[in-house]
């Protein structure tokens, strides 16, 4: 992150976007910042923590202005990113599915080594 990188935050139950004018590391935690970040309006805000207000980093305003109106599905519609939706109860479903199948393999295999 440097100064004119743009930016989504939460602020007031609102995600906004902005550029960073200026930055500072907090004195608590070496990995985190303390940020300015300048509207389009002109106007500016201080983030205290660049961890806690949960900054998404993007590379223009347009990206930014995408992200807020429909999140990951907009930018993915746009073709901005590359998404894979993964159904954690369908993989873990294959997986034993395709454990079963081995199974009979394994318990021959199994059986050869035995004799």
């Amino acid at each position: 992150m440097d100064i004119g990188t743009y930016l989504t935050f939460a602020h007031s139950d609102r995600l906004l976007c902005g550029q960073v004018v200026r930055l500072n590391k907090t004195a608590d935690s070496p990995e985190d910042w303390k940020l300015e970040v300048r509207g389009r309006s002109g106007r500016s805000l201080i983030l205290e923590s660049y961890i806690e207000s949960g900054c998404m980093l993007h590379p223009n305003w347009e990206h930014c202005d995408l992200f807020i109106s429909g999140g990951w599905d907009a930018l993915a519609d746009a073709g901005y990113i590359r998404t894979h939706y993964f159904d954690a109860v369908a993989a873990r479903e294959k997986d034993r599915q395709d454990r079963l199948a081995r199974k009979p393999a394994m318990v021959r295999e199994d059986r050869k080594y035995d004799a």
